[in-house]
């Protein structure tokens, strides 16, 4: 997985377990258990190769998957 993302700053920045729950409780949305293990070994990253999705009637780049923190950072 590491050779498609790169970290935003100098390195990954994994979530913790009171972040992602904050995730899930400030959206009302249980989330995948895959994507939770995402968060918590990398959080916020971004796409070291070209990543975009179809929705059928466009296609939309991705250029970070989530994004930053409240902090501002």
């Amino acid at each position: 997985m590491e050779k498609y993302l790169e970290p935003i700053f100098e390195s990954f920045e994994p979530l913790n377990e009171d972040e992602v729950s904050e995730i899930e409780r400030s959206s009302g949305v249980k989330l995948p258990s895959n994507y939770r293990n995402f968060l918590l070994k990398y959080g916020r990253c971004m796409f070291s190769v070209e990543a975009s999705i179809e929705t059928g009637s466009e296609e939309i780049d991705i250029l970070t998957w989530m994004g930053g923190r409240e902090n501002g950072n």
